[in-house]
């Protein structure tokens, strides 16, 4: 694609794209504009910005994102909706689209709406069959690299992939279980335990509209942490002091 080799990629089929979702580990790059953003930015100041040439720029900006996730170049904003086409296209075999879009921290600085962008991939995903755990988890590293001189931050940021996924059957269950891998991640990050800062993503969730009842769902996985340690006085330890547990590498 022309002028994108000058942009990072992952390549398709790379170790990085086919490892374990439990070891992908996004790299932090620069914020810088996308080169779909200067070109439409271009066209659109040389040309009348009537409705015609402004939806003729978005297609072509459209195409050239698509072009650009099946390349693997990254750090190019792509809403949603494109990044579920790409993965539809793919049949959402392969775990490299997700490492890099979600798994990238520069995709959560350019999207404007990274939560309800994250949420809307996960219940594609779900609702195609796809690997919903993969792309969740490989969030999870995206979200974190925001924040990596700040463990109580990255620990609000992984604890709210984990709740994020409204379009599980069983949400607070799946949210347990992702917890699982968050706490494993939070581990190799150094970042505070998310299962100690629910209330804290809850209320961002919330905020970013995409959790209507936030103080509902968390009681309802603490209480679910709970039973999984036998209601004991210890109840969610296992997400402290052993974040492995669960979780296979």
């Amino acid at each position: 694609m022309g002028g994108g080799a000058h942009y990072p990629r992952l390549p398709r089929g790379s170790d990085q794209g086919n490892r374990s979702y439990s070891q992908v580990k996004a790299a932090s790059a620069p914020l810088a504009p996308s080169l779909q953003q200067l070109r439409a930015a271009g066209r659109l100041a040389t040309e009348d910005a009537d409705d015609q040439a402004c939806a003729a720029v978005l297609a072509a900006r459209r195409t050239e994102t698509i072009r650009a996730l099946g390349e693997r170049v990254v750090d190019v904003l792509a809403d949603a909706e494109t990044i579920i086409e790409q993965a539809r296209r793919e049949g959402w075999a392969d775990p490299s689209l997700a490492a890099a879009t979600v798994g990238r921290p520069t995709w959560w600085s350019l999207s404007p709406t990274p939560w309800s962008d994250l949420q809307a991939i996960l219940a594609a995903a779900r609702e195609d069959l796809g690997a919903v755990d993969t792309w969740q988890a490989t969030a999870m590293w995206g979200a974190s690299g925001l924040a990596l001189e700040d463990p109580s931050r990255m620990a609000v940021l992984i604890a709210g992939v984990c709740l994020v996924d409204t379009s599980s059957p069983a949400p607070a269950a799946d949210a347990v279980a992702m917890l699982r891998i968050g706490s494993n991640v939070a581990a190799q990050r150094k970042a505070h335990p998310p299962a100690d800062y629910l209330t804290q993503a809850g209320t961002e969730l919330a905020s970013a509209g995409v959790l209507t009842d936030p103080e509902s769902f968390i009681a309802e996985v603490r209480s679910r942490i709970h039973e999984e340690d036998n209601g004991g006085a210890n109840a969610g330890a296992w997400m402290r002091t052993n974040p492995a547990t669960g979780f296979g590498i």
